[in-house]
């Protein structure tokens, strides 16, 4: 695959300005559906499967607890979780049952004013929402694990890598990166010029790639191992890409 990665600041500034007004976008127009693409949770059929939806939140947060329990990782001792990409808060409120405060960040307004709603719904307390206006991950502390699904894929090559870069650096010594991106594709690539050229002609929901190496590169680089690297169905059939789920630490040294 032919995957450009290098931007200036003003490129990667005009991409995640474009992300911005797509997902509000989306937010104000089908949130629900935009995070589970299913014609139930459409605007229009949300009400009725609503509980359903959120129910779909518990599974992400059950295989995190089943990699760790695999891989002879404890996560009883971790604090502090930050979810990126938490959209209307359906993995965020199974997350607060598992730690003690999660950080849920997104840069759809709209959609954390939902999230808001179900916290609010269901008496959860020890949740804090934070807007993520760009690339900065500066009103961010630092957090013990860091769970991403199912949103780096929605983000231009060059933006996955830096929010990646920059959460993993945010995590503690010792702790866990639990994340999920597309990696391969056969007829996918990404040239940033052509993108930037392009980018007003673009209003629907996005899909990337990021390679694996860069991945192994971007953990390496910020001192954390792989623990298990591991194929999942999060993309479903969509132009035959490969998506992967990985499990890493950040080493105490």
């Amino acid at each position: 695959m032919s995957v450009e990665l290098d931007a200036s600041p003003e490129e990667l500034s005009a991409m995640v300005a474009h992300l911005k007004v797509q997902w509000e976008q989306l937010g104000n127009r089908a949130p629900h559906w935009s995070v589970v693409v299913d014609p139930d949770f459409l605007p229009e059929n949300i009400a009725a499967h609503e509980s359903r939806f959120y129910e779909t939140g518990h599974d992400p947060v059950h295989v995190l607890r089943r990699t760790a329990a695999r891989c002879g990782v404890a996560l009883d001792s971790a604090s502090r979780c930050f979810e990126l990409g938490c959209g209307v808060g359906r993995v965020t409120v199974w997350l607060a049952g598992e730690f003690a405060e999660v950080i849920g960040g997104d840069i759809s307004q709209a959609h954390l004013n939902l999230a808001t709603k179900a916290l609010t719904q269901r008496s959860i307390s020890n949740v804090r929402l934070v807007r993520l206006e760009d690339l900065a991950l500066d009103a961010i502390p630092e957090f013990d694990v860091f769970v991403s699904v199912i949103v780096l894929q929605h983000n231009p090559p060059p933006v996955a890598a830096a929010l990646l870069n920059m959460a993993l650096r945010k995590l503690r010594p010792g702790g866990i990166a639990y994340f999920q991106v597309p990696t391969y594709g056969p007829a996918y690539a990404f040239s940033v010029s052509e993108y930037l050229a392009q980018i007003e002609k673009s209003n629907g929901m996005e899909m990337h790639i990021l390679p694996q190496g860069v991945i192994f590169e971007i953990l390496n680089r910020n001192g954390c191992d792989l623990v298990e690297c591991r194929e999942n169905d999060a993309v479903g059939d969509h132009e035959g890409f490969v998506s992967n789920l990985f499990f890493a630490r950040k080493r105490r040294n």
